[in-house]
């Protein structure tokens, strides 16, 4: 439903009669996805940087152990 209201697909009409709810509702849901994309991206984003992060520490710490052997 969301992808077919934010893309235009369909009339929010057309999307209200198909889940039985009043057009409004299928607004508020469209202008709540829309509202919340951003920080949902910025969560994915912030997350994937937290684990290159620990990618990364744990690879400096490897190295550090190969260097210490020789």
């Amino acid at each position: 439903m969301s992808q077919e209201a934010v893309k235009g697909e369909k009339t929010m009409a057309q999307i209200a009669v198909e889940f039985g709810v009043h057009p409004n509702q299928v607004w508020k849901w469209k202008d709540q996805l829309l509202s919340m994309l951003p920080e949902l991206f910025s969560d994915w984003r912030k997350k994937r940087e937290e684990d290159q992060d620990e990618l990364e520490a744990e690879l400096f710490r490897q190295i550090g152990q190969l260097e210490r052997r020789e």
